[in-house]
């Protein structure tokens, strides 16, 4: 399926198929690229990785994030592999492990990148965090691989050093912890430690004076990562640089906010310039309004369910799911995946989705999506 959007300035243009999703934002200066890719047929993960490496060649762009869902099996090939694709690697690569989420190979690919402005790549320890560039409107920072610093130390402690790299990234951009819009928190175990989790999120958003400022969007479900440590992170920055853009929460219409029930996250935040207008959702899952899990042991409601709560917030914000650019699918147990297909199927939904296996951050959950969504203004 091929679509184009054009406003002011801004041309989207959507292609979409079985194996590869590219949603392209042209500006006149600038590009910006959304990529999910999926292993088709039989397809080896260097086979992904090369339609990933010429894409970037077609484009002149350069990736500013990459995500890798797969199996910890595959981290050292593949990334043998994404060598031999693209040359140098010089940007953070986030590798998640959603439990038995297939079988063997890559479950899919996200990557977003960017053509036409400098890109500056972020250090610490000699091990790339995060890549920062800005366009017409803003400064924008992507932290990727975020780990914390000592991987024999407690899991709350692990969680601290982590927020610590991320305002040490940030810092190195030039920008403030104030300036995140949105997190991703893969823990392992999430539910043996997500309360204490929460505690150390809330503790250290109060010393930074984040509740005084905007509380990012954000995802928080299990995910094993190749290093062993208790949790990898990414982050997003945004940094005005045009007195026109706004940045701000956007409420669920469904939910309660999640800070009622003692999780530091916004449902949403959106993003307005002049010629685009950003929504980017948390890991949303079947919440109710008093913050109560609903359609418990029914993944078919829960699906159903979550997938209202999101489309309610893109209404609000006059979008739909057809100006979805990037979404994550997460399911406990993996023969719930053909309900989130079927759903999408029934519902006329071709999203630029990868689905995981694992748990979320309560035992009865079995669902969770997050979404970022994009319309030309």
């Amino acid at each position: 399926m091929t679509q184009t959007n054009k406003k002011q300035g801004a041309i989207i243009h959507r292609q979409m198929s079985p194996a590869l999703d590219v949603i392209t934002v042209s500006r006149p200066a600038s590009t910006d690229i959304h990529v999910t890719v999926r292993p088709g047929e039989g397809e080896p993960s260097g086979a992904m990785l090369h339609r990933l490496a010429d894409l970037l060649v077609e484009q002149n762009a350069e990736p500013v994030r990459m995500n890798i869902f797969g199996s910890s099996a595959e981290w050292t090939s593949t990334m043998k592999a994404l060598q031999e694709a693209c040359s140098a690697v010089d940007w953070p690569i986030t590798w998640i492990e959603g439990g038995n989420c297939v079988s063997d190979g890559l479950a899919g690919i996200q990557m977003q990148a960017v053509g036409g402005i400098p890109v500056e790549t972020l250090y610490i320890d000699g091990d790339p965090i995060g890549r920062v560039f800005e366009n017409a409107f803003m400064k924008c920072c992507f932290l990727g691989d975020v780990q914390p610093a000592d991987l024999a130390a407690t899991q709350q402690m692990q969680a601290r050093q982590v927020f610590e790299k991320i305002a040490a990234g940030l810092q190195l951009a030039g920008m403030d912890i104030t300036d995140l819009v949105r997190t991703w928190f893969h823990n392992d175990h999430i539910l043996d430690w997500y309360d204490e989790f929460n505690q150390v999120r809330t503790k250290f958003f109060r010393e930074m004076g984040i509740f005084d400022a905007l509380v990012p969007a954000s995802t928080g479900v299990a995910g094993r990562n190749p290093v062993g440590a208790a949790l990898v992170a990414c982050a997003l920055a945004i940094q005005p640089t045009d007195d026109s853009v706004t940045i701000g929460v956007v409420p669920s219409p469904l939910q309660c906010p999640a800070p009622d029930y003692g999780s530091s996250f916004s449902r949403a935040v959106e993003v307005i310039s002049p010629d685009l207008h950003a929504v980017i959702i948390s890991g949303t899952a079947s919440v109710g309004p008093e913050g109560d899990t609903l359609y418990v042991d029914d993944v078919e409601g829960q699906i159903a369910r979550t997938m209202e709560v999101v489309e309610a917030i893109l209404s609000a914000r006059d979008m739909s799911y057809a100006d979805v650019t990037r979404a994550v699918a997460y399911v406990k147990y993996s023969q719930y995946t053909s309900a989130f297909i079927n759903y999408c199927a029934d519902h006329g939904l071709d999203l630029p989705v990868v689905t995981l296996v694992g748990d979320i951050c309560r035992d009865e959950l079995l669902f969770e999506i997050e979404v970022d969504a994009l319309t030309a203004r």
